[in-house]
């Protein structure tokens, strides 16, 4: 199993968020992510963030990075997303989990394009780290994946 901490996927906001990728990614195996933060946001739901004019502007901090985890302690306040890929390393059938402080959704696209894609997970309120039983929504349906596919 290995474990993404990341502060956001697709337009969520929260303090912080971790996403269980069970047999995605092996420890050492993990790419480039793109990291976005939007700073001084009232409010602690997505569609707070999704809603303000703040949402269609850039970023105030855009960065990458590597590995499994990113900064936990940013502060209060701000809205942050993180895209990466995803490749299976079998075919099969995989679950995803997400926790996070204050909301947060998951998103993921059937391919490489943003377009498509379907919220699968999502947290109605603040979750601590890898507490992955808190709320249904946290976890996903089945989702089937191929082989080297993105």
């Amino acid at each position: 199993m290995a474990i993404f901490q990341l502060p956001k996927i697709c337009c969520a906001l929260f303090v912080q968020a971790t996403i269980l990728l069970p047999g995605i990614l092996a420890a050492g195996e993990l790419g480039k992510m793109t990291r976005e933060i939007w700073t001084n946001l009232p409010g602690g739901k997505v569609s707070d963030f999704t809603n303000s004019p703040r949402y269609w502007q850039t970023a105030n901090t855009v960065t990458t990075f590597t590995g499994a985890a990113s900064p936990r302690t940013i502060g209060d306040n701000y809205a942050s997303r993180v895209r990466a890929y995803i490749t299976a390393p079998a075919s099969g059938n995989y679950t995803f989990w997400i926790a996070s402080d204050d909301t947060s959704e998951l998103w993921l696209s059937p391919n490489a394009s943003k377009f498509g894609r379907v919220r699968i997970a999502s947290v109605a309120s603040a979750v601590s780290p890898e507490v992955w039983d808190a709320q249904p929504s946290q976890k996903s349906a089945l989702i089937p994946l191929l082989t080297g596919h993105r």
